[in-house]
């Protein structure tokens, strides 16, 4: 996907600026009109700034599913760290058992 122009980035900015600013709230394609930039443009980028202000980071998992997920890596973790503690043990005890004599 190719990036918009500086020139329009720097437009959606000021026209998403001022709709927040605004009260009551401009109608967004009167907004869009007023500084030529798409109506769609300028809708996105108010909602992803409605979004960021709910607290709702776009993009970015919410607590409850970075907690899931962080319980599951615990979870896993866990069973390696079990399972490599017991075949340490298995190795160290066969490593301290005397040698056996040679046959013959």
């Amino acid at each position: 996907m190719a990036s918009s122009k500086p020139e329009t980035r720097d437009l959606r900015l000021q026209a998403v600026g001022l709709y927040f600013l605004t009260l009551p709230r401009p109608d967004l394609r009167a907004l869009a009109e007023e500084f030529g930039i798409s109506y769609d443009s300028v809708w996105r980028a108010v909602r992803k700034g409605e979004a960021i202000l709910d607290g709702r980071v776009v993009g970015l998992p919410s607590e409850d599913e970075e907690l899931r997920r962080l319980r599951a890596e615990n979870a896993r973790l866990k069973d390696k760290v079990q399972a490599l503690s017991s075949t340490l043990r298995v190795y160290l005890a066969a490593e301290s058992e005397p040698p056996e004599p040679p046959s013959g």
